[in-house]
């Protein structure tokens, strides 16, 4: 095999073992190894989310009332620095789905916000819109009329893929030896805990408490209890 095989194979060992469940892992590191590897495992499976949402097709009637649903708008708001990633899934949305989205505008919330970003996105590129675009571009300029947004999605609990989330984290902790969880009287951290102070940890640099919402032993807990 060539150097550039050999290398490429490498690559992908060493990302399935450092960024995935799924592997063997190294064994007998101490306890802030494993806190650190977990929170690199943390936020690259935080960079996903906007591929979990964006799996879930705009204004679709997902399998949980909890479950993410893609808007780039509020995407955008809450995360600029990722300004190029979204435009590369208005551009996927709007290009497999532009009709779809037009039938939704007036109930979906979702479909409308990924219309006007595509408009926006068509019109910096100076690209021509089709007649029923244009016809909702002018419409939204001049009354912006977006369907109210549901209120289930306000989020009172936490959506699947927050459990999902953790739930994976908790796994790829336990896969490098510690158990899940503790009896209230061992003192000895566990993958639950090392997952809680990965969370601790990019909360202190991101700022993004959703690091360490219901983070509480017991809340982990649970989590794990889901997963077995």
């Amino acid at each position: 095999m060539t150097d550039k095989g050999n290398e490429l194979i490498a690559r992908i060992k060493d990302n399935r073992e450092r960024f995935s469940v799924i592997g063997p892992k190294p064994q007998n590191l101490s306890y802030d190894e494993i806190v650190t590897r977990v929170a690199d495992f943390m936020l690259s499976r935080d960079k996903l989310r906007i591929s979990y949402a964006i799996g879930n097709e705009v204004g679709e009637a997902l399998e949980d009332e909890n479950d993410a649903c893609f808007d780039p708008i509020a995407l955008y708001q809450a995360n600029p620095d990722r300004h190029d990633e979204i435009v590369m899934y208005v551009e996927a949305e709007m290009k497999s789905s532009e009709q779809d989205l037009l039938k939704r505008k007036d109930s979906s919330l979702f479909a409308y916000n990924t219309l006007v970003f595509g408009s926006a996105l068509r019109l910096a590129n100076s690209e021509a819109l089709l007649p029923e675009l244009l016809d909702f571009l002018i419409e939204h300029l001049i009354e912006s009329k977006p369907p109210t947004e549901s209120k289930r999605r306000g989020r009172p609990k936490d959506s699947n893929d927050d459990v999902r989330f953790k739930r994976q984290a908790i796994e790829f902790a336990v896969a490098h030896g510690p158990t899940a969880t503790r009896n209230d009287a061992t003192e000895e951290p566990r993958a639950c805990d090392a997952v809680a102070e990965a969370g601790s940890k990019l909360y202190q640099i991101q700022g993004d408490a959703k690091f360490i919402s219901k983070y509480t032993f017991e809340a982990r807990k649970k989590v794990w209890q889901k997963s077995v």
